[in-house]
């Protein structure tokens, strides 16, 4: 704020216009690269919808495995070029599957994503900040942005986008 009323005092304009419309360019790629974020999750929320019929499939470890299968594949062709997105995962809500799922992540240098293991997480994590894209789509059981957060796997602030995923009415997971 400071520097820009300075440049702005002692220019005749052309160089506030110029910011001006640099920060406006920027803000339109970055919207795009979050609705890009927003239309993955909503992607692989649906291909996990196709599969799982009813929620008591989920039970079962090979449809689970399928639902991975098809879920990071999924993530992975839409995703797989983006410079902005560094992970997505997948956690189920069900409380005897609840430490299943998946987390996939990749650093800059690297354009492939890899599996991560992750601790597992208990009603105690429902205030650590590394589980929120989880926990406030869980309270919320509806898609929302979460707030920037300190992502420990990769080491950076982050933003992340969550939707729960419902079969008949029950929340089978999140994914984000």
């Amino acid at each position: 704020g400071i520097a820009f009323y300075e440049i702005q005092r002692l220019s005749d304009g052309y160089v506030c216009r110029t910011m001006n419309l640099l920060c406006e360019r920027n803000a339109y790629y970055l919207d795009l690269k979050l609705e890009r974020t927003r239309s993955a999750v909503r992607s692989v929320k649906t291909i996990a919808e196709q599969i799982v019929e009813n929620p008591n499939e989920i039970e079962n470890e090979n449809v689970r495995n399928k639902l991975q299968y098809e879920m990071v594949n999924t993530f992975n062709k839409i995703i797989g070029d983006s410079d902005i997105i560094r992970s997505y995962y997948f956690r189920y809500a069900r409380a005897n599957i609840k430490d299943e799922g998946f987390y996939h992540t990749r650093d800059s240098l690297r354009k492939s994503f890899s599996n991560v293991s992750y601790r597992t997480m208990n009603d105690e994590g429902k205030n650590d900040e590394q589980f929120q894209w989880y926990y406030q789509t869980l309270s919320m059981k509806n898609d929302t942005w979460i707030e920037p957060h300190k992502n420990i796997v990769v080491n950076k602030q982050v933003i992340s986008y969550a939707s729960p995923f419902f079969v008949e009415g029950e929340m089978i997971g999140v994914v984000g």
